[in-house]
């Protein structure tokens, strides 16, 4: 039989043993949380996206989300987002299609047309069509906000009715998110 002094030492063992572990596993799983649930935080509450590269601290692109369930020919989806440059100088920058969906076969009836404060951009005649299934595409390069502006766009994306059949492409999905990319 153990004498109680090693029997109580043993318990000491056990228990400082048992926390460790239990200190461990907290530690794992708080570590692997951080990491999965790690987010950009929106300070300002108003859905903006900010980027930070070099001298640009403070370029924020709001609500560049766009869909389309069931278009019929003739329907045009419409989307208005707004980019703010807060930082210390101009910024050169592209906007870009990111995570793609587009389902429809005749990819080249769906039209687009982008303006920037009434300014076109991107005109109905200039005939680009909204990208095929991709994970990125540019939508406009070369584009420049100065220091301190808001520049408000408006992006559209018509269903053309070519007068023929048109059916392949019934209840089909378009969605995109719009990004930007300063340089």
């Amino acid at each position: 039989m153990k004498p109680q002094k090693e029997k109580d030492n043993t318990k000491k063992l056990i228990a400082i043993f048992s926390i460790s572990i239990i200190v461990l596993i907290g530690l794992v799983v708080a570590g692997t949380y951080a990491f999965f649930t790690n987010s950009v935080i929106d300070r300002r509450g108003d859905n903006t996206t900010n980027l930070i590269t070099g001298s640009v601290s403070e370029f924020g692109l709001k609500d560049g989300t766009i869909t389309g369930d069931n278009l019929i020919p003739g329907d045009t989806v419409t989307k208005n987002f707004s980019l703010s440059n807060r930082s210390t100088g101009p910024v050169n920058f592209k906007l870009l299609w990111k995570d793609i969906t587009n389902s429809f076969v005749n990819k080249q009836d769906l039209i687009i047309t982008l303006t920037q404060d009434g300014k076109t951009l991107i005109s109905e005649a200039d005939n680009n069509t909204f990208p095929s299934t991709a994970s990125s595409s540019v939508l406009k390069d070369n584009l420049t906000i100065p220091t301190g502006a808001t520049q408000n766009f408006t992006l559209k994306i018509t269903y053309r009715n070519t007068e023929q059949d048109q059916s392949g492409d019934m209840g089909k999905t378009i969605s995109a998110s719009i990004a930007i990319e300063a340089r």
